[in-house]
């Protein structure tokens, strides 16, 4: 595939990013309702989203990914796109910092 970013795959990609970035930041408003002391004052709730949101952007757009690169699986190109994943998914992992549009920041690269 060789999408750019007003390709269908680009669209369709950059709106799915933006959605698991949305969902992160369900951690954030469990955050502030937690620290309101309402429903008990959890956050556990917006982690376990997060945490979803995660794994489904690790699969969906990783698999995209590895999709892309598919004919170049040695090149130095594909190392550093699989480098600039693996450091998307450490910073969407950690707790709070995942708040960040890591994953649309991502797709974003990927296809300019």
């Amino acid at each position: 595939m060789n999408g750019s970013l007003l390709s269908p795959e680009g669209i369709i990609m950059l709106i799915f990013a933006g959605f698991l970035d949305v969902m992160g930041l369900c951690e954030l408003l469990f955050l502030l309702i937690g620290g309101m002391k309402f429903l008990g004052g959890s956050t556990v709730i917006g982690e376990t989203i997060s945490t979803i949101s995660d794994v489904i952007g690790l699969i969906v757009i990783g698999g995209w990914s590895i999709m892309r690169g598919k004919g170049d699986l040695k090149s130095l190109k594909r190392k550093r796109v699989g480098l600039r994943f693996g450091l998307t998914f450490l910073g969407e992992a950690i707790p709070f910092v995942g708040i960040l549009p890591f994953w649309t920041i991502y797709v974003y690269n990927t296809l300019k």
